[in-house]
């Protein structure tokens, strides 16, 4: 342990304000050489790219064993992340699991029991807008991603939340810190 002086205090700030800039270190400890992207608003997410073999359960295990959880990006985050997944993995991969799944038809939820409402401004047009997606809810359910497709960005932009079959193994992990 070691103490600074007051009279130091106000430089040895604004040093770690540099080195965080400089080095690209997330001061909540996410560090973007190991794939982690912070928010402008401090929120750190890591899309898991290795393999795009998870279903949603599945996800959620997988960001388990990065000591992670399957990101729930609330509103102030969906549409910066739904552009910075786009513009950092373009042609990689389009769809990203998060924690929100259908609870019954039309109530869809994220992990931590917040309702997503049918109307939420942030649904794909045609996936909630008209209140239940067009595709039939199976035994498997239905599950939340952020679509970073560049096509449906540009033709309904600050719209990324859509639902897939929760078994569905194409859309990769998206995870929080």
């Amino acid at each position: 342990m070691f103490f600074i002086s007051s009279s130091l205090m106000p430089n040895v700030l604004v040093i770690i304000v540099i080195m965080v800039i400089v080095t690209g270190h997330c001061t909540n400890g996410c560090d973007e050489s190991d794939g982690f992207l912070q928010s402008p608003r401090g929120n750190c997410f890591k899309a898991i790219l290795e393999d795009n073999t998870h279903n949603w359960a599945s996800a959620q295990s997988r960001c388990a064993r990065e000591h992670l959880f399957l990101a729930q990006p609330g509103d102030n985050n969906a549409t910066w992340l739904q552009l910075t997944l786009l513009n950092k993995y373009y042609g990689r991969t389009q769809l990203y699991w998060i924690n929100g799944y259908i609870v019954n038809p039309p109530l869809y939820q994220w992990g931590d029991g917040q309702v997503v409402a049918a109307d939420h401004p942030l649904w794909y047009p045609g996936d909630k807008g008209d209140g239940f997606p067009k595709e039939p809810v199976t035994s498997s359910g239905r599950c939340m991603v952020i679509d970073a497709w560049q096509n449906h960005i540009q033709h309904h932009p600050g719209r990324p939340y859509r639902t897939y079959e929760c078994a569905e193994v194409f859309p990769v992990p998206l995870c929080q810190v």
